[in-house]
């Protein structure tokens, strides 16, 4: 993953942990399908070899705007992996006849 010079970069440096959100649409949001990723940055990579080999990678898919725009690029370790939605569960330990 990879970013520029903005708040995400900033939040990162401070605070390592991060979440996800992957889903593909479906016709109606409780269809969709996908998962909840929490990540923990591991590297943030300023310079070298890395960034540069991303950063013609997506000068050569995106664009050289979207290219110019990047200023690092981020490594996270996943912490835990849950579903896009989790349904509550059902305590009717309080309910009374």
């Amino acid at each position: 993953m990879a970013t520029g010079n903005n708040r995400t970069k900033a939040n990162l440096s401070v605070q390592p942990a991060a979440m996800l959100t992957v889903f593909i649409p479906a016709e109606a949001p409780h269809l969709y399908r996908g998962m909840r990723l929490k990540l923990r940055l591991e590297q943030l990579i300023e310079t070298g070899s890395i960034l540069e080999s991303f950063i013609q990678d997506v000068a050569e898919h995106a664009g050289q705007l979207a290219a110019n725009s990047i200023s690092c690029v981020l490594s996270f370790n996943i912490m835990s992996i849950s579903p896009l939605v989790s349904l509550p569960t059902l305590d009717l330990s309080a309910v009374t006849d």
